[in-house]
């Protein structure tokens, strides 16, 4: 939950909490501290976008997802350039593993290693009361 959430966002997301025991919303900020991005990761470690900031890219250039595992970037997919509502990603078995969210803006069709330096970082938010 941000700071900033207006009463209907607060019901919004112990509303999901409560449908969705185990999932985790998570910010992506860049490194100022604007919101990105929020995130939700599943139990089972597939996830989807809930809402975006992000400006939309040139059609030669998309978001990449990134997770730090074990101090590593693992690709968790393309966002496309243009992240929308809905837009899905998997971190797969190692969801627990996960302590951070980056975001790379990439070459049309991403790549495994981080073309570009990670850019927001991110945790996840503390359990809705």
């Amino acid at each position: 939950m941000p700071d900033h959430a207006e009463p209907e966002d607060l019901d919004f997301w112990r509303r999901i909490r409560e449908l969705f025991p185990g999932h985790r919303v998570v910010d992506l900020r860049s490194s100022g501290g604007t919101l990105l991005a929020e995130v939700v990761v599943r139990h089972d470690g597939t996830g989807y976008v809930v809402r975006s900031t992000m400006s939309r890219l040139p059609a030669t250039q998309s978001y990449q997802l990134w997770a730090s595992i074990h101090g590593r970037p693992i690709s968790l997919g393309l966002l496309g350039r243009d992240p929308a509502p809905g837009a899905a990603f998997s971190v797969g078995p190692g969801a627990a593993g996960v302590r951070e969210l980056m975001r790379t803006v990439e070459p049309g069709g991403g790549g495994p290693p981080p073309y570009t330096a990670p850019s927001p970082t991110s945790r996840p938010r503390q359990a809705v009361p």
